[in-house]
């Protein structure tokens, strides 16, 4: 038992709390941005990108964010209202990513942010 006990210590995770993680958003949007997420090892691993700056620089001439991706908000939406718009980013993300579409592909890069978060290797300034 005291073995079983002592294996428990060596094996526990000190995980932070998620809820901490969106208290931390809710009260400033731009602690975390899409530049943090998508950076170069989650682009290497789910796309044909190095970098979030190659990703926009390949994107079809007719998608335009009007902003600088990587400094936008992991919160924000980023769809765009044009249809049209929308489907070009959705095929460009279905053909050089490991993703469906835009959606898919924020989604998996939120999951990705909560658990750098709770494994510690995600910093926030606050």
């Amino acid at each position: 038992m005291e073995d079983d006990n002592k294996l428990s210590e060596e094996f526990s995770l000190d995980l932070r709390d998620p809820e901490e993680l969106m208290d931390i958003l809710q009260e400033d949007p731009y602690a975390i941005t899409f530049g943090d997420i998508f950076d170069s090892d989650y682009l290497a691993e789910k796309s044909e990108y190095s970098s979030l700056n190659q990703f926009v620089n390949d994107l079809p001439p007719e998608i335009e964010f009007g902003v600088e991706l990587a400094e936008v908000p992991m919160v924000a939406s980023l769809s765009s209202d044009d249809p049209t718009e929308q489907e070009l980013l959705d095929k460009h993300v279905a053909n050089n990513t490991s993703f469906e579409d835009w959606e898919d592909m924020k989604e998996d890069g939120m999951k990705q942010m909560m658990s750098k978060w709770a494994s510690g290797r995600l910093e926030v300034n606050q």
